[in-house]
């Protein structure tokens, strides 16, 4: 049985990972950057990170500094 925030968990990594390509003006299809080339995670007690870059993900990344912030509330992520 999945947890029942397992939802909002997974649809907040996915739309901080969309904001980010957004962000960086590029399209996943066109830079060769799929979605499963990064990890949103957070490590308890600090702030969420990008995990497990593929090397097109992390030369797109030194070209910039990145903040996110995951919310949760009832119905939303």
């Amino acid at each position: 049985e999945m947890h029942p925030k397992k939802g909002q968990f997974m649809a907040s990594r996915w739309a901080c990972k969309e904001a980010l390509v957004k962000a960086l003006g590029v399209t996943t299809r066109d830079a060769k950057l799929p979605f499963n080339g990064v990890e949103v995670v957070s490590e308890a007690g600090s702030r969420p990170c990008f995990r497990g870059l593929t090397h097109e993900w992390r030369t797109l990344l030194s070209r910039c500094t990145v903040h996110m912030s995951l919310t949760h509330e009832e119905s939303i992520a």
